[in-house]
């Protein structure tokens, strides 16, 4: 994911949280370790969570779904293509 990207306001998935609102980034000091910090705030819950930058992608952090592409996955699965009944058995 394109960290320059990553700015205040942007919206994106995060599995432990859902859909949160980019806070921004900064660092923390952890075991005299600097590492820096994605701030994301939940949009349905009073919850904040920090993530560390260097493995958002590991930990399934990703953009939201466009519109353009969400209305093409919602017609693929509301006109399904239609299995082929085969008259043999499948070990046979």
């Amino acid at each position: 994911m394109d960290v320059e990207k990553l700015q205040p306001g942007v919206h994106l998935y995060y599995p432990g949280l859902g859909v949160g609102t980019v806070l921004g980034i900064h660092e923390v000091q952890i075991a005299e370790e600097s590492m820096k910090m994605l701030v994301l705030e939940s949009v349905s819950q009073a919850v904040k969570v920090q993530v560390p930058l260097n493995n958002i992608e590991e930990l399934g952090v990703r953009p939201l779904v466009s519109t353009t592409r969400l209305t093409k996955m919602l017609e693929l699965l509301s006109n399904p293509t239609p299995i082929p009944k085969k008259r043999a058995t499948w070990n046979r």
